[in-house]
């Protein structure tokens, strides 16, 4: 969420300014800020374990929603209540019509805050949060004494809702949610290039009833980019098109590695599993629940190397559990991750569950060999 927009009183922020002014102003700078920390921590989350928004449970998109609603309609309340102060910078007081929209603006604000806090707090205990629905746009009234803080608002949607796009593209989201991104784009296209023709008439307008005229043109414009944007964040408003899209079975082509996804798989048992349906659907279930895809590539690599520079052969023997990786002999000590083996030494790709219940992959000793013939032996 953006950051607020300046906020002046009749002397500044002080004591001297419009104590209703103050109240106000009061409300939506803390209130907003909470909210937009709240949701910002959503964000990070979501950047530091390489997760969709698209890709996780209901109940924690019904959270995000809950928590993007929050901050934006404070943001609302915020942008608002810094048009209506500008425009009435001379007079020295706002009419009484902008004090009680923006009151309702907060009070609006305040109740999806308490809903944010109340899913929080029965997810923690264990209850399953209930599902989002799609918001309207509070009703917002529309005359010649409040439609500058009316534009200021809707503009904080449109910009906000702009931001949301580019952090769903740089969080990033599975090849086959890629139908569901084109869908939210389509719809979202033409409300974003008409609110930004009426923002280049806003800035051009000098006539008060012709920049009344823009705002209520931009009225059902902000409706659709309000609920576009809560879409984003909990992807199932958006009907059969996610549903469909969340049902589909990725293929083994369809993956997206940084590695052959036969890397850890013994050559003899590739060459009859390779065309096998059933194997290579396991095989891929295997790809998507491996924690870290860079680490798999970087010690296959090592592996690579290894066999390479004939520090390790294939002994012949293979494990029948995906991905029926090969058994190892270590013909020369070496360090293959964050692992030492000697010569002699048996090993193979072992993989485990992390506390997550994504699969971690490493090098295991498994046994030993002590003949001279076996560790000069090479298997071709």
């Amino acid at each position: 969420m953006s950051g607020f927009a300046p906020l002046y009183g009749r002397q500044g922020q002080t004591a001297g300014g419009d104590p209703q002014v103050a109240e106000l102003l009061g409300r939506t700078v803390e209130q907003q800020s909470q909210a937009t920390v709240k949701f910002d921590d959503i964000l990070s989350n979501l950047r530091t374990s390489a997760t969709s928004p698209w890709t996780r449970p209901v109940p924690t998109m019904a959270i995000t929603h809950s928590r993007w609603l929050s901050a934006m309609m404070w943001q609302m309340a915020t942008n608002y209540l810094d048009g209506a102060v500008s425009a009435f910078w001379a007079q020295g007081q706002l009419p009484s019509k902008a004090y009680e929209e923006c009151d309702s603006l907060c009070d609006r604000a305040s109740d999806f805050s308490l809903r944010a806090v109340r899913l929080a707090s029965e997810a923690e205990q264990g209850v399953r949060p209930t599902n989002a629905t799609l918001e309207p746009l509070p009703a917002l009234a529309l005359t010649g004494e409040t439609y500058n803080g009316v534009w200021q608002a809707l503009e904080a949607v449109s910009l906000q809702v702009a931001s949301d796009f580019a952090a769903i593209e740089n969080l990033g989201f599975p090849k086959h949610m890629q139908p569901v991104f084109q869908a939210a784009k389509a719809a979202y296209q033409p409300p974003a290039d008409m609110f930004a023709y009426l923002r280049s008439n806003w800035r051009t307008a000098k006539v008060a009833e012709n920049q009344l005229q823009i705002v209520r043109e931009a009225l059902p414009v902000a409706q659709a980019l309000f609920a576009i944007g809560q879409q984003l964040w909990a992807p199932y408003l958006l009907g059969n098109v996610y549903i469909t899209a969340l049902r589909y079975k990725p293929t083994l082509d369809d993956l997206e590695l940084l590695v052959n996804p036969w890397v850890f798989t013994d050559p003899q048992e590739q060459k009859h599993r390779g065309k096998d349906a059933q194997s290579r659907e396991e095989l891929t279930v295997f790809w998507m629940s491996v924690a870290d895809t860079a680490a798999a590539a970087q010690l296959a690599a090592q592996l690579a190397d290894a066999i390479k520079t004939r520090r390790l052969r294939l002994t012949g023997r293979s494990y029948s559990t995906v991905p029926w990786p090969s058994q190892y002999l270590v013909r020369f000590p070496i360090t293959i991750g964050n692992r030492v083996f000697q010569a002699g030494d048996l090993i193979v790709v072992y993989v485990s569950p992390d506390s997550n219940r994504k699969l971690l992959i490493e090098l295991r000793k498994t046994g030993r060999i002590t003949g001279i013939l076996e560790l000069l032996g090479q298997r071709q």
